[in-house]
């Protein structure tokens, strides 16, 4: 629903993103009014990303920036931020599902660190210690100079815009990447501009911290993709609604946690919490209000999807039914 008008839009200053894969770097540099780094080739790119239950995702994630990353480090912890103990899902199929990525992929785990909420307490108590955390495990293994993408694992870095600015310099820094917002899947576009936390940082001991928070006043135009809410099973969705930082939508609702209820929302674009988009202007509200539009234009999709297509074709046009739902006769 519209916002009090004391709260305003955050604004940033819009850098026009360019790409054509016929360029060569100088020119890509040149564009954007940037100039090549001399140093490119000491040039470390490293990604940090906290991880719950999303393992397609984060395969993605993996695939799309495999050639342009370093080093991905990831944290996973044994509680959701709302206090509920959870299991370890990503040390259960790190040795097998992603024992290719091992030569990039580091992980920890953290145990008995996040704690059971007293009554009326936030979540974001819990996620905040999960972000120090990560800035911890980030200390621990870059060095002053290196880039670092910050951002959750559903927010996914273009390739492209990570190789831009490794092999660019004179840009802004911290620079916030704007990322196109889907919802459920692919089939579902949402916004060019509401997602903008993920930011990339250039390392300093002196000055690092993980903070999904504003870092800037610069964003870089189309930089990537925001799957919000993309999950392979009704029940990853119960878990999300119920267990992370704003758990609180739900508002003791709990007939919206219904497999036959989440899934009547996934395929026709209605909000999983049945609630009013977050807007600032009635003219948002207007543009925003009601079902998501489907989209059938799917040319810039994260590097992977279409070759695994028949794996994780939930996130594709037309597969919206998940396969844990289950038609009561």
């Amino acid at each position: 629903m519209i916002r009090p008008l004391f709260d305003r839009k955050i604004q940033f200053e819009e850098i026009t993103h360019y790409y054509n894969p016929y360029m060569n770097e100088s020119e890509l540099c040149s564009i954007h009014g940037w100039t090549l780094n001399k140093n490119v080739k000491n040039q470390k790119v490293i990604d940090s990303v906290i991880f719950s239950i999303e393992l397609d995702l984060l395969e993605l994630r993996l695939r799309e920036l495999w050639n342009v990353v370093d080093r991905f480090l990831v944290l996973e912890t044994d509680r959701t931020f709302s206090g509920k103990p959870k299991p370890l899902i990503l040390k259960t199929h790190l040795e097998t599902r992603f024992a290719w990525a091992r030569s990039k992929l580091s992980v920890k785990y953290v145990i008995n660190k996040l704690r059971v909420l007293k009554n009326g307490e936030s979540p974001f108590v819990n996620e905040i210690t999960m972000r120090k955390e990560m800035d911890r495990f980030v200390r621990s293994e870059a060095i002053d100079g290196d880039l670092i993408i910050v951002s959750d694992v559903d927010e996914i870095p273009r390739a492209n815009t990570i190789h831009l600015l490794k092999i660019c310099s004179d840009y802004p820094l911290p620079l916030h990447l704007q990322l196109k917002t889907y919802f459920y899947s692919f089939e579902f576009f949402f916004s060019y501009t509401d997602s903008w936390r993920a930011n990339v940082q250039r390392f300093d001991k002196n000055k690092f911290q993980y903070s999904h928070g504003k870092q800037s006043n610069i964003i870089l135009a189309d930089s990537g993709w925001h799957c919000t809410f993309c999950f392979r099973e009704l029940k990853d969705f119960r878990f999300k609604m119920t267990s992370y930082s704003h758990n609180d939508r739900l508002m003791g609702r709990t007939n919206l946690l219904n497999n036959e209820e989440i899934q009547r929302r996934i395929c026709s674009g209605d909000d999983v919490y049945d609630m009013y988009p977050e807007v600032y202007s009635f003219k948002e509200l207007v543009q925003k209000f009601g079902r998501i539009p489907k989209t059938t234009s799917l040319i810039d999709l994260p590097r992977g999807l279409l070759q695994n297509r028949n794996r994780m074709k939930y996130l594709l046009p037309g597969n919206c039914r998940r396969p844990d739902y289950i038609i009561l006769k």
